[in-house]
């Protein structure tokens, strides 16, 4: 059995966030896991402490209050809060699915 398979059923957990130059109701999937602990162990590796940065978005100029590491894959998404691994907000969050497929066969 691998890290994501449970008696024929391979669990696994999505990673959905909300892009900072987007509507904030409009979650991505950003990563998949084989477990909650490595999902907060991602997490927590790209967290920093938050800094702005200048860019631009559809209505002009803007500074960004960002809290990922720069250059890496969640720098332009927002932070999650609490028990962002049990609980859900606006959509964003952790999410616990099952598959007969292995997760890696399987499109983000």
């Amino acid at each position: 059995m691998t890290d994501y398979q449970k008696e024929s059923v391979y669990v696994y957990y999505d990673l959905y966030m909300n892009p900072m130059a987007g509507r904030c109701e409009n979650v991505q999937l950003v990563k998949r896991f084989p477990s909650i602990e490595a999902a907060q162990k991602f997490y927590e590796g790209e967290l920093v402490e938050s800094y702005q940065d200048p860019g631009a978005d559809s209505w002009g100029y803007k500074r960004y209050n960002k809290s990922f590491r720069k250059g890496g894959p969640l720098e332009w998404y927002n932070p999650l809060y609490g028990e962002w691994w049990k609980y859900r907000n606006y959509g964003a969050g952790l999410i616990r699915r099952f598959s007969e497929q292995h997760p890696d066969s399987l499109d983000l």
